[in-house]
């Protein structure tokens, strides 16, 4: 599964991965609501997510700041 592969990859050491895996997690916002929302839904995968975004708004690099706030930006205009 992508999603689980992402998610790891923020803690990646290397900004530019940490960056364009936050353009890929926002790209996929809309199937995480989604998901989260169903009867049966994973809503145990946001609160990972939610932690390692806000975490990744710290970073210490501009543009994988840039990054997560708007992955972030775009879940909470989803929900």
């Amino acid at each position: 599964a992508i999603f689980p592969f992402l998610v790891e990859n923020l803690d990646n050491p290397l900004p530019q991965v940490r960056w364009i895996t936050c353009w890929a997690i926002e790209k996929y916002m809309s199937w995480v609501n989604d998901e989260a929302n169903k009867p049966n839904g994973t809503q145990a995968m946001l609160q990972p997510l939610l932690e390692i975004l806000l975490k990744r708004m710290l970073d210490k690099n501009k543009k994988v700041q840039e990054h997560a706030c708007s992955a972030f930006a775009v879940l909470c205009e989803e929900v």
